[in-house]
């Protein structure tokens, strides 16, 4: 029989390879420790939970249990005996929800998904009304555990919105629950792989041929050589992945102290989670503490602090300062919201994490210098733009002075000028060409208004937004009229419609080439990956840095050779707090 290993690729394939890979001539301390326990061992067994991103292999042999491999986030694999104790793991973890360490038994991740076997359109529709505030991407990953490119199929053949929330989509629930079933029951069925072209590049794969990924690329089925075509994809990502890796240097003093922090928060908000538990289990008990420390009788075990308006409470999970103003099921919900946001923050900082690693791994060569030629821009390259759907270019200014000069030495008469209707905004000029404007590309562009002006950084979904033609705007005020700096001065009547405030980021493909950009959501152009955002509570500059890393990550595994520069991120980001509704694939 013709030799294959099995390749573990943590975080992203388990496959088995034809390649001769060569073994380095010092093993690591995990390989060692596998090979002692596995060696003459057997895989008799493999299992997937549901789902979700992990492979248990069961082994037999001189000793026997399970080989767990993660493949979700930077993945993991753990070694474990009969009992389902512990040996051997590449990466020790402790959160919340479980902890990964030698000697203790192995745990599952946590998993809020149903069983895919037991889903039929009934029981979707009553998880559906059960979700109905949440986006309907969010609920087929995280809770059915169709994942992408699947839940874009399920959309596409539903006609339903994936950003949308479902109880937006109320009437399209019955068609998304029988495309889900649909899918579901093809997972279950005979396989008729497919992989995915770009030119002579495979980008992606899948077990049976989907319509979303067809439309984007040249689809291969591949039939009983899907194994032999996977090798060869996986294997190509693999050898780039490690050689980004080489030459990775010890932690930096910056990355420890983000880990260290990572892990602060982590530990302090599962014991905030425990604490608020305990009040919920005793929750009569819990209030008439507080309904006796208000009269200044104190219970044993228990502290008043009058200064700060707070009783501590002496729980099994530890102390919890509790308000005296809050009933004790308030409390604990404060408690909740507390760890809620330090997990926030931690999984802010694993963003961070991330981008500080990536960057530790990439040495530069020595002694190599190159010179690159400055590539000439278009104009409206110095602006914000995009195209609309209709074809027709949209560019909106910076600041009060790209503003003025937009309109000054850009805009001609038949061009339409669009401005929020409230003071501070950019300027967005739709160029026409003389030609009609179809509703489409003024409804872009009055999202694009709306968007880059005040009301995003107030928080709001929509704002009203006025259009005019170009020939009624003016930079000067009739004589005997003041206009203040940074106004224009308009005549005639004026069109409005109301703005989304919502924008999509990331990289499109123009002429072979690949631009930053921000646009509308369904605007023109090839946008071959980015994410979509909202005005919330993520300040800029972190929204900065998450999102460059994103989308870094993002181009380095599509094989898109662009440059992310933060300083074009940090100019397409509106003024105020960002939220990220969902990536664009």
């Amino acid at each position: 029989a013709r030799r294959s290993e099995l390749i573990a690729w943590l975080g992203g394939a388990l496959y088995l390879s034809g390649y001769d890979w060569v073994k380095p001539k010092t093993p690591s301390s995990l390989a060692m420790g596998l090979r002692k326990r596995l060696k003459g061992a057997r895989i008799v067994e493999v299992e997937q939970l549901k789902l979700e991103r992990v492979a248990s292999l069961r082994y037999e042999g001189e000793y026997s249990g399970w080989i767990h491999v993660e493949l979700f986030g930077r993945g993991n694999l753990v070694l474990t005996d009969e009992e389902g104790v512990i040996v051997q793991l590449a990466r020790p973890l402790k959160v919340r929800a479980r902890e990964l360490k030698r000697g203790v038994r192995y745990e599952h991740p946590p998993s809020d998904s149903v069983d895919p076997s037991g889903v039929d359109v009934d029981a979707l529709m009553r998880e559906m009304a059960a979700h109905r505030d949440s986006e309907l991407w969010r609920f087929l990953t995280f809770r059915i555990g169709i994942g992408p490119p699947y839940a874009e199929e399920v959309a596409f053949a539903a006609g339903a919105d994936l950003r949308s929330k479902l109880g937006e989509q109320e009437g399209l629930w019955e068609r998304i629950a029988r495309a889900s079933a649909d899918l579901m029951a093809r997972l279950s069925g005979p396989a008729d792989p497919t992989l995915y072209k770009e030119g002579d590049v495979y980008v992606d794969f899948s077990a049976f041929p989907l319509r979303v990924l067809a439309e984007r690329y040249e689809a291969e089925r591949v039939g009983g050589r899907l194994n032999a075509a996977l090798d060869a994809y996986l294997t190509s990502r693999i050898v780039e992945e490690v050689a980004r890796e080489r030459g990775t240097a010890a932690p930096s003093e910056g990355l420890r102290k983000q880990m260290e922090l990572k892990a602060k928060y982590e530990e302090e908000a599962a014991r905030l989670r425990a604490l608020a538990d305990e009040i919920f289990t005793r929750l009569v008990e819990v209030e008439s503490v507080l309904v006796e420390a208000r009269k200044g009788r104190l219970a044993e075990g228990v502290r008043l602090d009058r200064g700060r308006g707070v009783v501590i409470l002496r729980l099994s999970a530890g102390e919890a300062e509790l308000d005296l103003r809050l009933s004790a099921a308030e409390n604990a919900s404060r408690l909740y919201a507390k760890a809620k946001k330090l997990e926030q923050k931690a999984a802010r900082i694993e963003e961070i994490l991330k981008d500080l690693e990536s960057r530790l791994s990439r040495r530069e060569p020595e002694y190599e210098v190159q010179v690159k030629r400055r590539k000439r821009r278009a104009w409206y390259e110095r602006f914000r733009w995009f195209l609309s759907s209709g074809g027709m270019l949209v560019v909106a200014g910076l600041d009060a002075s790209t503003n003025r000069e937009l309109v000054r030495r850009y805009m001609e008469p038949s061009d339409l000028f669009f401005h929020v209707d409230m003071p501070g905004g950019a300027v967005v000029i739709v160029k026409t060409g003389g030609a009609d404007v179809d509703e489409a590309t003024l409804w872009e562009a009055a999202c694009y208004a709306a968007s880059y002006s005040r009301a995003w950084k107030e928080g709001l979904s929509q704002a009203d937004v006025f259009y005019v033609r170009g020939e009624q705007v003016s930079t000067h005020a009739p004589p005997g009229t003041f206009l203040p700096k940074g106004s224009f001065y308009i005549v005639g009547k004026r069109g409005y419609l109301r703005g989304e405030l919502r924008l999509e980021i990331g990289l499109m493909e123009r002429k072979g080439e690949y631009k930053l950009i921000s646009r509308p959501p369904g605007a023109g152009g090839n946008l071959v990956l980015g994410y979509e955002i909202a005005p919330g509570d993520l300040p800029k500059e972190r929204a900065t840095t998450v999102l460059i890393e994103s989308l870094r990550d993002a181009a380095r595994k599509r094989g898109v050779p662009a440059e992310i520069e933060v300083e074009d991120l940090q100019r397409l980001l509106p003024s105020g707090g960002v939220r990220i509704v969902a990536p664009i694939s």
